[in-house]
């Protein structure tokens, strides 16, 4: 028996109006007058009938004026920072997964998707990879954790130098101890490490090169100040940092380092962040 659909127009990414998310009341409390809310029901599920998919979900979000590298390219499990540039105007806008939103169907298919603010293919394609992050989600030992998440001093210079890459870095994928989930304890015992900065050659393959070099070398010096003693590595040992355009690297090797997620600082709120 063949499955039961129907038409119309909306697909996943795509906004409501400001009035019609003012009207359900599905607006982020940082979105003011202006707010971005997003469908992220898959498309089969939204052109299903509505006894097989009776409800959407949506995510309430806010336009924002800059984009923060940590948040960009679905390198954070729980925060996007998303262009839009497949609509009238091009616009920035953050998500926060926790605020997703089960809502009866019903509520919104008679509406209209906004035709301002939508993504592109290959935006939509990062939003998607964003969603299913948060069930797919590297692990790493403890004490390599301790020793560089936990260190905030190292931490949050780290997170400068990946927020100053914008858009440019598709992932930031380590390789710790060869796959190896080793639990070490001494400082000489150190973890080796090396860092593969991938970039984006979409947008802007040339600067987004820049960037990532820019950012492996101060990765580099970073780690230097602070693992390297009187000429030998303690607690890590970065063996490299590099970086790597997305085209070149293989399927093979995203299989094998695994990405780095910007949320082991702690598992509070982080709008304090």
């Amino acid at each position: 028996m063949a499955r039961e659909r129907v038409n119309n127009p909306w697909r996943q990414g795509f906004a409501l109006t400001a009035e019609d998310a003012k009207a359900l009341n599905l607006v982020h409390r940082m979105a003011g007058d202006d707010p971005i809310t997003i469908v992220v029901s898959h498309d089969c599920d939204m052109q299903a009938a509505e006894k097989t998919e009776p409800n959407w979900e949506v995510i309430p979000g806010y336009f924002i004026p800059k984009l923060v590298g940590r948040y960009t390219k679905a390198k954070h499990p729980r925060i996007l920072h998303l262009s839009l540039s497949g609509g009238e105007v091009l616009a920035d806008a953050e998500f926060d997964v926790r605020n997703r939103l089960l809502i009866p169907r019903s509520k919104i298919v008679g509406c209209q998707p906004t035709t301002i603010a939508r993504p592109s293919p290959s935006e939509r394609g990062i939003l998607q990879t964003w969603l299913s992050a948060r069930y797919r989600r590297s692990a790493f030992a403890d004490g390599f954790i301790s020793r560089f998440a936990q260190n905030n001093e190292l931490y949050s210079e780290f997170e400068a130098i990946i927020d100053g890459t914008a858009i440019h870095l598709q992932k930031v994928c380590f390789d710790v101890d060869s796959g190896l989930i080793v639990e070490r304890h001494d400082a000489d015992d150190a973890y080796s490490l090396t860092i593969h900065l991938i970039f984006d050659v979409e947008t802007d393959p040339n600067e987004a090169e820049i960037a990532a070099s820019t950012a492996a070398e101060k990765i580099t010096e970073l780690f230097k100040k602070h693992f390297l003693v009187d000429g030998a590595w303690k607690h890590i040992h970065l063996i490299e940092c590099w970086p790597r355009a997305e085209s070149v690297f293989s399927l093979f090797e995203h299989r094998l380092y695994q990405e780095w997620q910007f949320d082991y600082l702690s598992l509070e709120d982080l709008e304090s962040e």
